[in-house]
């Protein structure tokens, strides 16, 4: 982190992985994570600027290659999904509307 400015933003992140969530991604893999930011103070040295580290402790972590993996895709659903948007060619919208309230009806 650049320390000339103060609001610098960091280039990483540790994220504290927890019981069970352990073992769901190893080094390297692409996740993606859920959790909660919180601050971690360094130790104090006298003299100097106080040093603080971002840090995310993780609720949930999902390993994105491993997502990719699980979908398939068949034929039938990339016909499904050209006939759903060809008959609402001129009003996207509404089709966006209809994934949405099948997803999150209110």
């Amino acid at each position: 982190m650049d320390r000339s400015r103060p609001t610098a933003i960091p280039r990483a992140i540790v994220v504290v992985l927890e019981r069970d969530l352990v073992d769901k991604a190893k080094s390297g893999d692409s996740v993606t994570v859920t959790g909660v930011v919180t601050c971690r103070w360094r130790p104090v040295v006298a003299g100097e600027r106080p040093d603080i580290a971002v840090v995310i402790r993780a609720n949930s972590i999902s390993v994105l290659s491993d997502q990719a993996s699980q979908i398939a895709i068949t034929e039938e659903l990339r016909e499904e999904f050209r006939a759903f948007w060809a008959a609402r060619a001129g009003t996207p919208m509404r089709g966006r509307d209809e994934i949405v309230a099948s997803m999150c009806p209110q």
